[in-house]
């Protein structure tokens, strides 16, 4: 028995190892979403503009449209999400709420952008993970 327990402890320790690594990789992709399209409601929505947003946020400096969502972070992290442990997974799920959006329009002429700002329904695309990974609008 204590040769067993013995042997245990280290595979206990890989096992452990292993699933944080996998849990993480799964999260990256969901953490790359929210980093780049959400806007904190700490801050006032018409005090967002779209070029310092576009400037700061990376891997947007060369976008021609970029939609960012004003919404609590719980609204959007949750809606890949059947059940606590379960999720939706290689699915599009339409939330049944607006949500106030900022879109941003690279002007042909100059480096800055044209703002808009608006209501709007919105359709999230779930990955094989069941993370948000895009979205589109799909008002009428």
């Amino acid at each position: 028995m204590a040769s067993f327990l013995k042997h245990l402890g280290p595979a206990l320790v890989l096992l452990f190892s292993l699933w944080e690594q996998f849990t993480q990789g799964q999260c990256a992709s969901s953490r790359l979403f929210l980093k780049q399209h959400y806007l904190s409601t700490s801050k006032e929505f018409k005090l967002y503009k779209c070029d310092a947003l576009m400037k700061e946020r990376e891997g947007l400096k060369d976008r021609e449209i970029f939609m960012f969502i004003y919404s609590g972070w719980h609204q959007i992290d949750g809606v890949c999400r059947k059940t606590f442990t379960e999720r939706y997974i290689n699915v599009y799920v339409r939330k049944d709420q607006p949500f106030k959006v900022l879109l941003c329009f690279k002007r042909s002429s100059k480096p800055a952008y044209i703002e808009r700002r608006m209501y709007t329904y919105l359709q999230f695309h779930c990955d094989m993970d069941g993370y948000v990974d895009a979205m589109e609008d799909v008002t009428l």
